[in-house]
């Protein structure tokens, strides 16, 4: 899957999952030269990211970034809010957003378990 030269915007109020590009990634998947301005309001959420919420395949992310505000439970992050088994490359990006949570919060990746 690609994306290539995606914009995202807007708000996010979610009782479910949330992300600026993508929720769940089970295949292999590009993203480049994208940009995601988000607000992601879910504060009882899990595995939120500006650009993806789960990794459970190949990722890789260059020349974006995200920003904006991200407000959850936890396993949330500015690019990608958990890495469950997948692997992620990224180059040139970088993450502007205020995140407020209490538990697996990171600038560019929330939790971890595999491969970068």
């Amino acid at each position: 899957m690609l994306f290539d030269q995606y914009k995202q915007t807007g708000n996010n109020y979610s009782t479910k999952t949330a992300s600026g590009i993508i929720a769940y990634i089970n295949v292999p998947t590009q993203i480049l030269q994208s940009w995601t301005s988000l607000v992601i309001d879910a504060p009882n959420m899990r595995n939120m990211g500006g650009m993806c919420g789960i990794l459970a395949s190949t990722l890789e992310i260059r020349n974006s970034y995200s920003q904006g505000n991200i407000t959850g439970e936890q396993m949330f992050a500015g690019l990608v809010g958990n890495n469950e088994s997948g692997t992620l490359t990224t180059a040139n990006c970088y993450s502007a957003s205020e995140l407020t949570g209490y538990r697996g919060l990171g600038g560019l990746v929330g939790m971890g378990a595999k491969t970068y």
